[in-house]
């Protein structure tokens, strides 16, 4: 049977309601159509098995009961509602708890007493390629994470992976609630995003039945219930993501699967039929080995947003969706047969055993008191280490899988008791922090008591030890004082001001804590204060208006936002105001008397008509709509912008990166006359200042997203070493490598075409931000040869040759030649420079052509360039092509690295030996030099303090202001 591929669209969220967002989905019985508003000729239309606003869970349930193996998959972008559909929120109830309190129902209306139900639970969690089991303490996890294993009987499986027996879905929503409490303790300690992982609920449903012989027969169903991460972070990144893929293994699991879907859809119509399937690439298609292509019946939820905002995102996912369907799996019942796998097992062992007591005894040790690096130091001559590596790991792998097979009921019961006795209790009556996330399922679910004298914020790796471990820091930044009843926060000496913030704004002092104080340590870290003795700074304020947004807006408003949002608008109206000053100077006396009399005329003339009224109330609040979205955008950015920065003077690094709101000019190809085909929008733009490789250079936010996670990967191979990372600049993400940028676009109309007219022209390229430079371009009919008099020749021959309507071309051949000649181009960006176009080619095809590469430094450059082409038999297409179109043609350029903003002590060759040297206590021989420059430093120090002093005097007053 296939792959069943649901679409679920969840409701719009309150963000989109406020930015009057506009329903881009329609679903009608299977159809999902993704609508284009600005061209209904544009719409997507996509056939699944089912398209609906809600969810059922009970197809799944009824196919664990007959006793096959189930998954269920979430996919889409972050936020489009997957953990909604699998969970659900509040009364609201998603697909796990439907499914699962449907197969205790029916356990309970069971009335055979010769069947026996059992039913076990696990849940996991893939992040960067590590697999961690959710129902284990943080603190009580192996080092490197679990591993995955394949077994002849099993397939593959989690080695070490703790299974619970449950009894009804109160207990496995609390074994769920654990599991999520210790991911928020782990995503915060460890700095990670929640959007980054999957995470796995597994349930083990066995039914035992016992015949009139006494014979028992088992049937075993292993249901996986797969929340996957956002899929906007995959894939779209092209080249980039194959340059830094050595950098970061936080796609790989995604993008595996997507290999694995797509080698299996190909398959399955006739293509690649002898590929392998990539399963074991990555962590979750080996989990996921028997859901896709094997023994399963599967299920895969697309969720996608209603907004037209995710347009592009939703028709990716929708396009995923359209692959997985044509995948088949072969589900059959499964038998358990415990006996059976316990004697395997037990005989593999016996022959591992016998293997590694020869082995003994031919070199004279004992494997159980040596490590991995003792086996190493063997002569590798002898003895194959590698070899003996794997058997030794399988033996025990093998002997995990034997203990938990011959466990009992009882004996899991007992177990899982243990495991809910080690569960911290918080008594809530005293002062406690609690935390705030991102994500609705980790919000509120950690909780810090604060009644000690004395608790201490900062990183795992400090000394003292942290009392609340946070990420994105090595030491410990701050401590929570309780003193008679009252608490107060103090930042430790010499720590950052930006790693601790108060209801938005930099703590740099001690102060006292109020119930519902917002704090956030270290840009991600967020907390509430409860404390029921002390009222709240604001009135009215209640527990559930704090939400991770509420904290954003927060401090950004500390940030000053709508001042960032201002002075950008102001900086591009006056560039475009002096742009414009010359040339309104000269026409405004021409002009002056023009518009006298307009003015008089519209004095006599009634109001402006309705549409006419509507169209500027339409614009105004289109306007308004899109300075909330940019408001949006750059909350979302600029603390993870705050977040980068603090990583780099982490790692040393000396790269500062600043979230901007640009003009774009882009091109609107939709539209026919050539004044109205720039656009000009507003965009958040990530500007990297690299001061290392003295180069500016600017992220869109899908290169920065790729980016930050890649960063924040570095800081914590860092903190783990304890050494500065040395990376090979191909890899580091902090750089960018020389890439052609976009100067800008020149716009040429091929009407001339269609009426067999010459053309030349000097086009204006348009940049970013506004005319940038000029372009010598020729359009001229020809013939085969390149003879470019036809149209002197064509007058003298016949008049009646002359075209008066584009419509005389039909079926004729048309030749025409494409010059590009000399071009002005801005000295910033004009070394190794060339043009690229596209045009429909004589078969409907659209393709590109590019001039020569213009070598070395060239303002104004001279590309020579000439081409002849051709069109046989022209046709309507062809001409509306010509008549309506314009040739985009697209200046490039590589920007000339300010070798003056380099110092001179830094140099690329020896740039992470400088970094290595920056970190504290390297050697003795640098402790020694420390010692003796120290005084040195000394008098040079506390003069520069003096100085810093003299100069900060005036400056105290303003930077205290809005600080506590």
């Amino acid at each position: 049977m296939s792959v069943i591929v649901a679409v679920r669209v969840r409701p719009f969220n309150q963000r989109e309601i406020d930015l009057n967002s506009q329903l881009c989905i329609d679903m009608d019985g299977p159809r999902t159509t993704l609508l284009c508003l600005e061209d209904s000729k544009k719409n997507k239309d996509f056939a699944f098995d089912y398209s609906f606003w809600s969810h059922d869970g009970f197809e799944l349930d009824d196919n664990a009961w007959q006793g096959y193996h189930c998954c269920l998959f979430a996919y889409g972008q972050t936020g489009a509602g997957k953990s909604y559909s699998m969970v659900g929120y509040g009364a609201n109830k998603g697909i796990v708890p439907i499914a699962c309190q449907e197969i205790f129902k029916k356990i309970e209306s069971n009335t055979n007493p010769n069947i026996i139900y059992e039913v076990q639970c696990s849940m996991l969690e893939i992040y960067n390629e590590t697999v961690q089991d959710l129902l284990v303490n943080v603190t009580k996890r192996p080092v490197g994470g679990l591993k995955i294993r394949q077994n002849t009987s099993l397939g593959f499986y989690t080695d070490g992976l703790s299974k619970h027996p449950v009894e009804d879905y109160d207990q496995i929503e609390k074994l769920m609630d654990g599991g999520t409490q210790n991911r928020t303790v782990a995503a915060t300690q460890m700095n990670a995003s929640s959007s980054r992982a999957h995470t796995i609920i597994v349930i083990e449903f066995k039914q035992t039945e016992t015949k009139d012989n006494n014979r028992k027969f088992e049937k075993l169903s292993v249901i996986n219930l797969v929340d996957l991460a956002g899929s906007e972070k995959v894939g779209k990144t092209g080249a980039e993501g194959a340059r830094l893929k050595e950098a970061s293994n936080i796609n790989q699991s995604l993008t595996t699967l997507g290999k694995v879907i797509q080698t299996l859809a190909e398959k399955e119509m006739g293509k690649s039929k002898g590929a392998v399937v990539p399963y074991r690439e990555s962590c979750l298609t080996k989990i996921l080995c028997n859901a896709l292509g094997g023994n399963s019946k599967t299920l895969m939820i697309c969720a996608v947003s209603p907004s037209s905002d995710n347009w592009e995102e939703t028709l990716s996912t929708l396009r995923y969706a359209d692959q997985a369907k044509k995948i088949k799996n072969k589900a059959t019942v499964n038998e358990s047969a415990t006996d059976k796998l316990i004697r395997e097992l037990t005989q593999e062992n016996e022959k591992l055993k016998i293997f590694m007591q020869k082995f003994q005894e031919q070199f004279g040790i004992n494997l159980d008191s040596m490590d991995v690096s003792s086996l190493q130091k063997l002569d590798t001559k002898q003895v194959n280490i590698q070899e003996i590596l794997i058997k030794k790991e399988q033996m025990e792998a093998n002997e995990h899988l034997l203990v938990d097979a011959t466990k009992t009921k009882k004996q899991r019961i007992e177990e899982n008791k243990q495991y809910e006795d080690q569960k911290p209790q918080i008594d809530l009556s005293k002062p406690y922090l609690t935390n705030i996330h991102e994500d609705p399922q980790l919000h509120n679910k950690i909780q810090c008591t604060l009644d000690r004298q004395k608790t201490i914020i900062g990183s795992k790796y400090a000394e003292p030890k942290a009392d609340i471990i946070v990420g994105l820091t090595k030491h410990n930044i701050a401590e929570i004082v309780y003193e008679n009843g009252i608490i107060f926060i103090q930042p430790i000496q010499g720590q950052d001001e930006s790693f601790i913030l108060l209801n938005g704004c930099p703590v740099r002092n001690r102060i006292e804590l109020k119930n519902l104080d917002r704090l956030i340590f270290s840009t991600t870290s967020m907390f509430i204060l409860m404390d029921q003795s002390s009222q709240s700074r604001t009135e009215g304020l209640v527990f559930n208006q704090i939400d991770f947004e509420f904290v954003q807006i927060e401090r950004n408003k500390y940030m000053e936002l709508e001042n960032k949002l201002r002075e950008q608008e102001n900086e591009f109206r006056k560039q475009q105001d002096e742009e414009k000053k010359v040339e309104q100077q000269k026409l405004w006396e021409d002009e002056k008397k023009k518009l006298e009399e307009q003015i008089k005329q519209l004095q006599m003339q009634p109001p402006p008509p309705l549409p006419t009224m509507k169209k500027q109330c339409s614009e105004k609040i289109n306007k308004y709509k899109d300075k909330n979205y940019l408001e949006h955008k750059l909350q979302k950015y600029l603390p993870k912008v705050l977040e980068i920065n603090l990583i780099a003077k982490e790692l040393k690094r000396k790269v500062t990166l600043q979230a901007k709101i640009a003009q774009i000019y882009e091109e609107n190809e939709e539209k026919k006359d050539a004044q109205n085909i720039i656009n000009i929008k507003s965009k958040v733009q990530i500007q990297v200042d690299n001061k290392e490789l003295g180069q500016v250079y600017i992220w869109d936010h899908t290169k920065f997203n790729e980016r930050y996670y890649m960063i924040k990967d570095l800081l914590e191979k860092y903190f783990e070493t304890n050494t500065l990372p040395v990376i090979d600049p191909s890899n580091d993400p902090f750089c960018d490598p020389p890439e052609p940028h976009l100067i800008g676009n020149g716009y040429f109309k091929l009407l001339y075409l269609a009426y067999f007219m010459d053309s030349v022209m000097d086009l204006s390229i348009v940049g970013e931000n506004g005319q940038c430079g000029s372009l010598n371009v020729s359009i001229i009919p020809c013939n085969e040869t390149g003879d470019i008099n036809l149209s002197e020749k064509m007058e003298n021959e016949s008049c009646e040759e002359i075209i008066e309507d584009p419509n005389q071309l039909l079926g004729r051949t048309l030749y025409f030649k494409i010059n590009i000649q000399k071009a002005q181009l801005p000295e910033a960006f004009c070394k190794d420079s060339y043009v690229e176009y596209s045009l429909m080619d004589q078969y409907g095809k659209i393709q590109i052509y590019r001039t020569e590469t213009i070598v070395g430094k060239n303002s104004k450059p001279n590309y020579n360039y000439s081409k002849i082409f051709c069109y046989e038999n022209l046709n309507s297409e062809h001409l509306n092509y010509f008549m309506e179109r314009n040739l985009v043609f697209k200046v490039f350029g590589f920007e000339e690295i300010q070798i003056d903003r380099k110092k001179s002590e830094v140099n690329n060759q020896n740039l992470n030996q400088k970094r290595i040297e920056l970190q504290d206590g390297n050697s003795e021989e640098q402790e020694g030099k420390k010692k003796i420059e120290g005084k040195k430093e000394v008098e040079g120090d506390s003069d520069k303090k003096k100085q810093k002093q003299d100069k900060g005097e005036g400056k105290k007053d303003k930077e205290d202001c809005n600080i506590y």
